[in-house]
């Protein structure tokens, strides 16, 4: 899956493995190796993010630098912020709901 694009050049994404704990939409996390501007490992920043295919939405879960974790956030953190978005999608977003809405 491709997420964004850098000039011309689309950034690709990869899959996050959740542990089977959570009946989740698909987790994945987006990598930049240079951000503008930024020194050291504040210039590799990533992006994780939920992707509810059924509903056509995508959900981003956090944004960090290197210089704010090495490797990524807390995983209860994410885990988290996972079930969170998805009672909030749940209860915003039903399945049974017409796509042509206007508040969509």
């Amino acid at each position: 899956m491709f997420f964004g694009f850098k000039g011309s050049m689309p950034i690709p994404s990869f899959r996050e493995k959740l542990k089977p704990l959570l009946d989740a939409p698909e987790l994945r996390k987006m990598k930049w190796n240079r951000l503008p501007g930024l020194q050291g490992a504040a210039r590799y920043g990533r992006c994780i993010y939920l992707v509810f295919y059924q509903r056509k939405i995508v959900c981003p879960i956090w944004l960090y630098t290197h210089q704010e974790h090495e490797s990524q956030p807390p995983y209860k953190e994410i885990i988290s912020l996972v079930k969170e978005v998805m009672a909030y999608v749940s209860q915003h977003y039903p399945l049974d709901a017409p796509t042509d809405s206007a508040d969509c």
